[in-house]
């Protein structure tokens, strides 16, 4: 059985490149601006389903959007919080910002630029004191309340060392559980010049587990932000 205190968690944030690519498949913004889209922006982008990265106008890096009162990565370090010994935070940009929602790990620069979200995984690896490392992406505010025991429910009594989700949307490689044991392979894998999540999951004999529901809502777009404010967290 995991406990708590075998855990740590990571948020992986905005940063480096194009981040979220691989949870998400589309851009996130690497504005330095600090400035949310005006009103008149937003409303337009949510109609036309606009990537935040390509809103006119100053944007705010993806993690630090609002919901609901709340930046994005404060939902994510709320979700872990509760399940886990520690909170950690992958990010390349804004840290004094990321800062003060956790410890910020920007990727370890052997690894080069736009290594993607492996390589901020690899880098947090170097800081993780527990068993068990739980990542979540910045971009899913509302994962079921269960993902973590699920997880752990999965790996627990086999020989298998990562866990992801998926539902009827699709796999979501980056809602993922793995043993810190795989820190070094994995640090070979990027060298390599690989970055493809999955093929490296298939490569340590991930197991996947499937939550039903339309659950891991992704936010890619003004529209996304604005949808996932009417949701019910409660659902989540």
């Amino acid at each position: 059985m995991i406990t708590r205190d075998m855990l740590t968690g990571l948020v992986l944030a905005g940063g480096q490149g194009r981040r979220m690519q691989g949870a998400a498949g589309s851009l996130t913004d690497a504005s330095s601006s600090g400035v949310a889209p005006g009103p008149e922006t937003l409303v337009q982008a949510s109609r036309t389903g606009t990537p935040i990265s390509r809103v006119q106008g100053p944007a705010q890096e993806k993690g630090l959007l609002q919901l609901r009162g709340l930046a994005l990565v404060e939902h994510a370090r709320r979700r872990l919080a509760p399940q886990v010994g520690q909170v950690l935070i992958s990010a390349n940009t804004h840290l004094d910002a990321y800062a003060e929602y956790g410890f910020v790990i920007p990727d370890d620069q052997i690894l080069g630029d736009y290594s993607g979200p492996l390589a901020g995984i690899a880098s947090a690896l170097r800081h993780v004191a527990t068993p068990w490392l739980m990542v979540l992406p910045v971009d899913v505010p509302l994962p079921p309340a269960d993902l973590i025991a699920r997880l752990c429910e999965a790996v627990s009594g086999s020989d298998a060392q990562i866990a992801y989700a998926r539902s009827e949307n699709g796999v979501h490689p980056l809602c993922m559980l793995l043993h810190v044991s795989l820190k070094q392979g994995l640090y070979d894998f990027l060298l390599a010049g690989e970055r493809k999540v999955q093929f490296w999951q298939r490569q340590n004999h991930a197991v996947t587990v499937h939550f039903e529901g339309a659950a891991f809502f992704n936010i890619n777009t003004q529209q996304d932000l604005l949808r996932a404010g009417q949701l019910d967290c409660g659902s989540a």
